[in-house]
Formats: C-alpha cells, sequence, structure tokens
C-alpha cells in the first residue's frame, strides 16, 4: 500500500512482549514507512494486554486521538 493511500488511516497497534517475540520489532521496521502508524510493545502477555486494549478502547470512544493513546499505552505498559 502506498503511503499516499494511508494518509487518513491512523493505526493503533499492540504487540506481544518485545522480551517474547520478534513481533514488535518487525512492526516498528514495516511501520517506518508510515507516519499514522503507532506500535506499542505491551511488555507483557495476554492478561496485560486485554487491559491495554480496554483502556485504548474507552480511549476512542472518548475521541481521543490515536498518538496521544499510543504515548499513554507506553506509559502504562512500562509498569509491567
Amino acid at each position: 500500500m502506498k503511503n499516499g493511500l494511508m494518509k487518513d488511516i491512523k493505526l493503533l497497534f499492540l504487540t506481544l512482549s518485545s522480551a517474547l517475540s520478534g513481533t514488535y520489532n518487525t512492526a516498528v521496521t514495516a511501520s517506518s514507512e508510515f507516519e499514522n502508524v503507532h506500535v506499542v510493545d505491551t511488555k507483557t502477555t495476554t492478561r496485560g494486554m486485554v487491559f491495554l486494549l480496554k483502556e485504548c478502547l474507552r480511549q476512542l470512544e472518548e475521541n481521543v486521538d490515536v498518538s496521544t493513546i499510543a504515548e499513554r499505552l507506553r506509559e502504562k505498559a512500562k509498569k509491567y
């Protein structure tokens, strides 16, 4: 997909802990060509990811900007 096609799309990708999987690093590399793709290392597994996903959904319902949500989730993930 060309970068121009993604200009109006904002993507937030929550990955399994980078300590357990290479998914985070792969996602960061793949997203580097796009401004509106935000990758968050959850630093956790399923249970913690569910908490972060619920937090993400709550903020989306409140119309919080995706980049702000990504930063907030990164801060919360540091606690894991």
